[in-house]
């Protein structure tokens, strides 16, 4: 994975975010603009289980919850596209004490 990452990082990805099962990368995209992709090694993928997720959740319209834009799948790698939302994660902004206005929150 390593080659891959530096072929990223070339073409002006950051990565956000690094967990067990991938990387999630900061993505500028010039008909969408900043998006973020999260690739994962296929064998840490369960594509049924994302799938099903995808179907209890296309229908809904949640500004609160990131949409997602694409997904694609090769025989190493699976790489979903979505919104990019700046503000980290739930736990991290609860924890920081930080003042955040009503619509934000």
């Amino acid at each position: 994975m390593e080659q891959e990452q530096q072929l990223l990082k070339s073409k002006g990805f950051q990565v956000i975010r690094k967990g067990g099962f991938g990387r999630v990368y900061e993505v500028h995209k010039q008909d969408l603009g900043v998006v973020a992709a999260k690739v994962m090694e296929e064998e840490n993928f369960n594509f049924r289980e994302w799938q099903e997720g995808v179907k209890l959740t296309q229908n809904i319209q949640n500004p609160f919850a990131v949409q997602l834009i694409e997904s694609l799948q090769t025989k190493e790698y699976a790489v979903i596209v979505t919104e990019y939302a700046n503000l980290g994660n739930l736990e991290n902004i609860t924890t920081s004490n930080k003042f955040l206005p009503i619509p934000v929150i």
